[in-house]
């Protein structure tokens, strides 16, 4: 492989491991909706919310333009991926994965 590809394909698998991981964890919490709240051990507890919105509920309600600022950045992670160097792609295919992860639920689920 040529030294300026290093790093994409293991970017690429992160990206989608994330991709499948973020959605499959989903899947198990609204399968199990109606037994929520759900404490753990050490405090820990399982709820299930939606946000409309981005980070801390901005712009909740939205609709459109929260879809459009999530592909946005989607398309500035992808696009920062294969500008940086081969060390930075790695960690950029994991949030690559996690914005991708977002849009597919805006997507799917109207902005939940």
């Amino acid at each position: 492989m040529a030294r300026s590809n290093r790093g994409y394909v293991l970017a690429l698998i992160l990206a989608a491991a994330v991709v499948v991981a973020d959605q499959a964890t989903k899947w198990v919490v609204r399968a199990q909706a109606e037994h929520l709240p759900r404490q753990l051990a050490g405090g820990l507890r399982i709820d299930l919310t939606y946000n409309s919105g981005i980070s801390f509920s901005r712009f909740a309600g939205a609709g459109d333009v929260v879809v459009v600022l999530v592909a946005a950045v989607a398309a500035g992670v992808a696009a920062a991926l294969v500008l940086s160097p081969p060390r930075y792609r790695p960690t950029l295919g994991v949030i690559l994965g996690g914005a991708v992860g977002n849009l597919i639920d805006r997507l799917r689920f109207d902005g939940a």
